[in-house]
């Protein structure tokens, strides 16, 4: 008497369309993509285990139907063919329902596929185009060769499928060939973040993204320099005690990192510092090295106020400096500038310079005394012993004479010595003097260009005089001289060296244009009439990465009602160049708009990775209803500007408002952790430890 509902059978029942799926005919190297829809009429519920099984030469499985399929569900699978070579190419896709446990675990329903090769009337080489790692924020270019091989003229549009590659600064371009001829195609490879890029470069013969093509590929590489510890204090060290701190420099990004250089900054010859690798050196990403100061007082200081410079590829930091904080007790004198060096003088000529002693030290420094010494030296005006207090300086002037001694010498060189209550500071002195006949002497024989941005150009020069007693005659002004090499990015000229009059000055004049990221320089030989040695002057400069942004770049304030309080925003002025930039000037177009900007006091100097707060502010009672936009200039002075775009939209009291915003890339990213203990958050805190 006991009855019981019937139980069903479980089962998978695939149905694939069409049957066969049929490519037609194809370019050989080009690509097309069809589609399989696979449904399933069963009961249960279809979960492919594995991809299914492509089989035939040219034929590529390209995804879908990688998730469980339920009962009366289907789905699109799609399979790309790209003949290897002319003639058929026959295949099959297999689809399985295995593995299931069930009925009609056994099922397996087979699509068949087929296509024909043709001659392609284009053929692009290479067939992949590899950039390797490029910097974030930098480029890379290289070149597709593009061969019309038909008989007929083509006209084609090239695109590429991911926005890091470009073909002469747009994503599309269109080429026309003549039967026979060919077409280079520049593409340049711009990554924007740290990841690998992957696409093509499409001729679409046959519709969008279907033609011959070349695989694209590169690496954005952002390599991070990181500094552990990030400030450095020894503390008090004893006068004649060594003090020793390490500095563990390390790449936190990805791409390689180039550790170029690790300097010390430092107002004392006390610190110095060793790296315990072989500078340059190129760190991959999780690497390390380690930086070792040395601090050795000889005498007190109260501060040391130095810094570990770190100079490095980091395409947002090449500029890192650590400080390293310190002193000493006891008396401590310095002596600025450490060298003097007063020219050319001629015979019975003097000429002043200014100096400056002052107590560096913990401790008052009694009976301090001033003297100088060498041929032709002395002190302006005799000083009394005096003390110093810490902190405490004075100015002294010291002299040069050019006598008849140091005249046959050529110059004399000399010390000057500042010192009292133990402690002592020497400064070096030096002066040269004329001679007979011509006598050509490069007086400013090198001109550092200093950093200039790429894009921007430099100027300087060198000064040659002629202190004997006779005209020199210019014969010989060659660039790079003597097999040293010349770099095209320096441009030279001589101005008024042809017939140099005794006492006269002439000058090289070089200027500079940075074209690539580096430390570069050049040299020029002068050769004169009845002169046995050449004269050898030269330049220098650092082409770096200058730039300034604002982060965000736009601001959008609103909307928001006439009758509510003047909305805020907020953004930051961003050096992410190599050397410091001092902001001159604000403004705002049009002048008139309804806006409030405060970016603090001008002007200011930016040092490279530093950033100054903007803040600005709607003025409603000056909006009209609407939407008002202005944009605001920030300017250097030396054509590295910045600019912040604003705009604020006002709405009646009763109006319906909607809101837009856009997300832009930025280079800066604050991250804010909120620790809190009050056990609300309990439910997840495993959740936010493993994230």
């Amino acid at each position: 008497g006991c009855e019981s509902d019937p139980v069903a059978s479980q089962v998978v029942d695939l149905v694939a369309t069409p049957a066969r799926l049929a490519f037609g005919s194809l370019p050989v190297g080009v690509v097309d993509e069809g589609v399989v829809i696979v449904s399933n009429r069963g009961n249960a519920p279809w979960i492919p285990a594995t991809a299914p099984d492509v089989r035939g030469a040219g034929y590529v499985w390209r995804g879908g139907c990688d998730g469980p399929l339920p009962p009366q569900g289907s789905c699109e699978a799609r399979i790309a063919f790209g003949p290897t070579n002319l003639g058929a190419h026959d295949g099959a896709v297999v689809f399985r329902a295995s593995g299931l446990g069930v009925a009609g675990s056994d099922v397996v329903v087979e699509v068949a596929l087929s296509g024909v090769g043709v001659p392609s009337t284009l053929v692009l080489t290479p067939a992949v185009l590899d950039f390797g790692d490029v910097l974030v924020g930098s480029f890379a270019l290289a070149d597709v060769t593009i061969d019309n091989v038909g008989a007929d003229v083509v006209e084609v549009d090239l695109a590429l499928s991911d926005s890091a590659f470009v073909i002469a600064n747009q994503p599309r371009r269109t080429v026309r060939l003549a039967p026979g001829t060919q077409e280079l195609v520049h593409v340049t490879f711009q990554p924007r973040q740290g990841m690998e890029f992957v696409g093509s470069l499409t001729a679409e013969l046959c519709g969008p993204g279907c033609g011959p093509a070349v695989m694209v590929r590169g690496v954005g590489a952002a390599p991070r320099i990181d500094a552990n510890p990030r400030t450095v204090d020894f503390g008090d060290i004893a006068v004649g005690d060594v003090g020793t701190a390490r500095v563990t420099i390390g790449n936190t990004g990805t791409g390689v990192l180039r550790l170029d250089s690790v300097e010390m900054l430092s107002p004392t010859d006390d610190l110095s510092v060793t790296v315990d690798a072989e500078l340059p050196v190129a760190m991959a990403a999780g690497e390390t090295v380690d930086a070792v100061i040395r601090f050795a007082p000889r005498q007190g200081r109260a501060a040391l106020d130095a810094a570990l410079l770190l100079y490095s590829s980091d395409p947002l930091s090449p500029v890192v400096a650590v400080p390293v904080d310190g002193g000493a007790s006891g008396v401590g004198l310095e002596l600025l500038p450490n060298v003097a060096h007063f020219g050319r003088l001629a015979q019975s000529n003097s000429r002043e310079l200014t100096l400056v002693a002052r107590s560096v030290g913990t401790t008052t420094i009694h009976d301090v005394t001033v003297r100088a010494e060498g041929i032709g030296f002395s002190l302006a005006q005799a000083l009394p012993p005096f003390s110093l207090a810490p902190g405490q300086a004075v100015t002294m002037v010291a002299r040069a004479t050019a006598g008849a001694d140091a005249v046959a010498a050529g110059g004399s060189t000399g010390r000057i010595i500042v010192e009292g209550g133990g402690a002592v500071a020497e400064g070096a002195l030096a002066f040269l003097a004329g001679g007979s006949g011509c006598q050509p002497v490069a007086s400013i024989a090198h001109s550092n260009l200093g950093f200039v941005p790429l894009g921007s150009g430099a100027a300087g020069s060198v000064v040659v005089d002629n202190v004997g007693d006779a005209p020199c005659r210019l014969e010989r002004f060659e660039p790079g001289g003597s097999g040293l090499g010349f770099d095209t990015d320096f441009t030279v000229a001589a101005q008024g060296l042809t017939n140099l009059l005794p006492g006269t000055s002439g000058r090289v004049q070089f200027g500079f244009t940075a074209t690539r990221r580096g430390s570069r320089s050049t040299v020029v030989e002068l050769g004169f009439v009845d002169v046995g040695a050449p004269l050898f002057v030269s330049a220098s400069a650092i082409a770096i990465d200058g730039s300034l942004g604002t982060v965000p770049p736009t601001i959008g304030l609103g909307p928001v009602g006439r009758t509510c309080s003047d909305p805020d925003g907020a953004s930051a002025l961003v050096n992410d160049g190599g050397v410091p930039l001092e902001i001159v000037g604000m403004v705002m177009d049009p002048p008139d708009a309804p806006f409030v900007v405060d970016v603090g006091t001008l002007p200011f100097t930016l040092l490279p990775g530093a950033s100054r707060g903007i803040a600005v502010r709607g003025l409603l009672n000056r909006a009209p209803i609407g939407t008002s936009t202005a944009t605001v200039t920030f300017t250097t002075g030396v054509g590295v500007d910045a600019s912040l775009q604003l705009t604020l939209e006002v709405t009646a009291e009763d109006a319906p408002g909607e809101e837009r915003f856009t997300a832009a890339p930025v280079l800066a990213v604050d991250i804010m952790f909120v620790v809190d203990n009050s056990g609300s958050m309990q439910d997840d805190q495993q959740l936010l430890a493993d994230n």
